[in-house]
Formats: structure tokens, sequence, C-alpha cells
């Protein structure tokens, strides 16, 4: 039971942290389009952050389940 607690809790820091690079790539990309910068990296790691966020709540919703 705390082995799961454990990892959900780890899931849910994962996501945060995720969520706060999204955050800051988006600024930085309004930044970066103000002085006509290419901002093609940046989507693409937004895109990816996404993908493990989508893959780490599938993960979460697979713990939480089985956590009670």
């Amino acid at each position: 039971m705390k082995n799961s607690q454990h990892d959900i809790k780890n899931l849910i820091t994962h996501i945060y942290e995720c969520q706060k690079k999204i955050i800051l790539n988006k600024h930085f990309i309004k930044e970066l389009e103000l002085l006509g910068e290419d901002t093609t990296n940046l989507d693409n790691e937004i895109r990816e952050l996404e993908q493990k966020i989508s893959v780490y709540k599938s993960e979460l919703r697979k713990n939480y389940e089985y956590a009670y």
C-alpha cells in the first residue's frame, strides 16, 4: 500500500513538472515569436511533454484503481 501511494505521488509530481515546463516553454515561444525566431524545437518539446503527461495519467489511473 505504501509503495503504491509513493508511486501515485511520484506520478503526480511528474505531471506537475511537465506542466510547469509547458508553461515556461509557451512563455519562451511568445518571446521568440516577438523577435521573429524559430519556435519549432519548443513546440516539439511541448508535444513530447503532453505525451508524457498522457502516459503518466494512464499510469496514475491504473495505480489509483488498485490503491484501494
